[in-house]
């Protein structure tokens, strides 16, 4: 059967041969109301776990934006390699699909103008492979082939290979910055450069000057270090005190967001509302643990990270008082754990990678006094945090979106 004669795209169901198999299909352009029979090895696309038959038909026939073509005489009734029997309301169609009735040529020029059309490639799929077999490496063995995972990384994607190009043109822009110029006679001179520019090489030069960042060891870090004191000491004194303000406690936990980019329990930053793109607000996000999210701290494939992650916590507190350390101390492993429960116990609020997905879900826009009555409930001060972060007053702020509720009542808890 056939869909409206006059759409872009038709579809329609039939059946396949003696065995009156169901097959679905669509044609991309109006087939002028002509039935259109496909057969081919429906065993090779049949997929027994989805119970479905075919589907691949239905993508590669729109992506390749297949177009009736005119009707041609004398086209043989069976095809020559296959025993298929040819439709002339199939035109080119039923060609495309018997890829053994294609030679290597017509092939090649396909797939061309494939990827000219749909900006699709087919060299990305493995066409050796039965899709009933292995889907995934039918759909992406051509490329996984062609882009092995490069020393150094776990995994391997077109995204990072276009982080990585970027970082790489980045790299080749700073280190043109330091560069010295050339007056022209071949006299090498000082490279002009503006006031952003010059705090732009400084910096990338700084980065790049390990001999200076091994002498200075964790020099720079101690002006971090003492402000992490100084939080702690107000923590120590609310623990004693009977009204439990906590205003304190927030605003130096504000500071080391602003003063040092440093996140504690939770993280923040400003994006455009989800529902009104031309206005920006502060997006509240779960946060405080080390590891890349809850199912590193709860799947059971996961423990031998979990212990090799507290080992790396110890490892690091023990480098801060001697920097020469090969192994943790005890009392650094002791640290660790305390860090490592603190962690644990906000990774039970927090959402899944496919909860953080959901766009309703984690899209909770309120006041601050909303905010700070729904999440701290008195036991966390959030309005002082913000203050401390921004530097703005909550009639400043205005709204802000809670991507996680759960997550922050537990940090106030």
């Amino acid at each position: 059967g056939t869909g409206p004669t006059n759409s872009s795209l038709e579809w329609g169901t039939g059946t396949y041969g003696k065995s009156q198999s169901r097959v679905s299909f669509i044609l991309a352009g109006p087939t002028r109301g002509r039935l259109v029979t496909l057969e081919r090895d429906i065993d090779r696309f049949h997929i027994p776990a989805l119970g479905l038959q075919l589907t691949l038909v239905l993508a590669l026939i729109v992506s390749k934006q297949v177009k009736p073509m005119p009707e041609v005489k004398n086209i043989p009734e069976k095809c020559p390699c296959c025993n298929n029997p040819w439709q002339r309301a199939t035109g080119d169609l039923f060609r495309m699909l018997c890829a053994e009735c294609d030679d290597d040529k017509n092939k090649t020029e396909e797939k061309e103008m494939d990827e000219k059309n749909t900006g699709l490639s087919l060299t990305n799929m493995d066409e050796s492979v039965l899709p009933k077999e292995n889907f995934y490496l039918y759909a992406n063995g051509g490329w996984m082939k062609n882009n092995p995972i490069p020393s150094g990384y776990p995994s391997w994607n077109t995204f990072l290979d276009l982080h990585v190009m970027s970082q790489e043109r980045l790299r080749d822009l700073l280190a043109d910055l330091t560069k010295d110029g050339n007056d022209g006679d071949g006299e090498t001179k000082k490279k002009e450069l503006s006031a952003d520019e010059s705090k732009v090489a400084a910096f990338y030069a700084a980065a790049l000057d390990e001999e200076a960042i091994e002498k200075d060891g964790t020099e720079p870090l101690k002006p971090l270090l003492a402000l992490c004191d100084e939080t702690v000491e107000v923590a120590r004194k609310l623990a004693d005190d009977k009204d439990k303000d906590t205003s304190d406690l927030a605003t130096y936990i504000g500071r080391l967001e602003a003063e040092y980019g440093v996140s504690v329990f939770f993280s923040f930053w400003a994006s455009p509302d989800n529902k009104n793109s031309g206005h920006s607000l502060c997006q509240i996000y779960q946060g405080g643990i080390g590891m890349p999210d809850r199912d590193y701290y709860f799947d059971e494939d996961k423990e031998e990270k979990r212990v090799e992650y507290k080992k790396h916590i110890a490892t690091m507190f023990t480098l801060l008082d001697d920097v020469t350390a090969t192994e943790p101390t005890e009392e650094a492993m002791s640290a660790a754990n305390d860090v490592y429960n603190l962690e644990l116990s906000l990774a039970e609020a927090h959402m899944t990678k496919t909860e953080n997905r959901d766009p309703e879900a984690t899209y909770n826009k309120m006041s601050i006094a909303e905010f700070a009555e729904r999440c701290g409930g008195g036991s966390f001060d959030f309005s002082s945090f913000l203050k401390g972060a921004t530097g703005k007053s909550a009639d400043e702020l205005g709204d802000i979106n809670v991507r996680n509720i759960a997550s922050l009542a537990k940090v106030a808890e």
